[in-house]
C-alpha cells in the first residue's frame, strides 16, 4: 500500500495483489475447518 501511496504502483494492481493475499489467506484458514477431506487420508 505504500508503494502505491507514492505512485510506485498502480492502485488497481496493488488492490489485485491485495485480494489475492486475502484470498490464500482465506483458503489456508478453510484447513482448520471440521470434516475437511485432507484430514480422512
Amino acid at each position: 500500500m505504500g508503494i502505491a501511496a507514492v505512485g510506485l504502483l498502480n492502485p488497481l494492481l496493488a488492490a489485485i495483489i491485495h485480494m489475492t493475499s486475502e484470498l490464500a489467506f482465506i483458503l489456508n484458514s478453510t484447513r482448520l475447518l471440521p470434516g475437511n477431506m485432507s484430514s480422512r487420508a
